[in-house]
């Protein structure tokens, strides 16, 4: 996954991800976690997917619309790993494990803040779920 800007979750549509896929994906798996409230005191669900190593999935957006209906807090993100297991030829039963991730933010919408100075005019920040809401 490149680093670039925050990946947009909306209510009604899916989370388009895209990876550079292996040459050997039967050898590797990839697993995601979408965390929309981390900061959000009460802490209301995350989507955990393990998918095939294929360069692409979307997260359907029954399973956005469901994440989002249950609140925002501030700093979401996607968290997108890859693990790869091959078996020791010389012991089948032991296995060679090689992970990597990348976390990356996801735009839903509102603003993360610490206080209200990284707040627009009219809102100010809730220091519980670290977003800012109207005055």
């Amino acid at each position: 996954m490149a680093r670039n800007d925050a990946l947009p979750v909306r209510l009604g549509q899916p989370l388009r991800l895209a990876w550079n896929a292996p040459s050997l994906p039967h050898l590797s798996r990839i697993q995601i976690r979408l965390d929309i409230a981390h900061h959000g005191g009460n802490k209301t669900g995350e989507i955990l997917c393990d998918v095939d190593d294929t360069g692409t999935f979307d997260v359907p957006a029954p399973l956005i619309d469901a994440l989002i209906n249950l609140g925002l807090a501030g700093a979401p993100s996607v968290i997108v790993s890859r693990t790869s297991s091959v078996p020791l030829p010389s012991h089948p039963s032991v296995g060679f494990v090689v992970s990597s991730r990348v976390e990356r933010a996801v735009d839903t919408g509102v603003i993360t803040c610490f206080d209200n100075a990284a707040c627009p005019e009219d809102q100010i920040c809730d220091r519980q779920r670290i977003i800012c809401i109207n005055k």
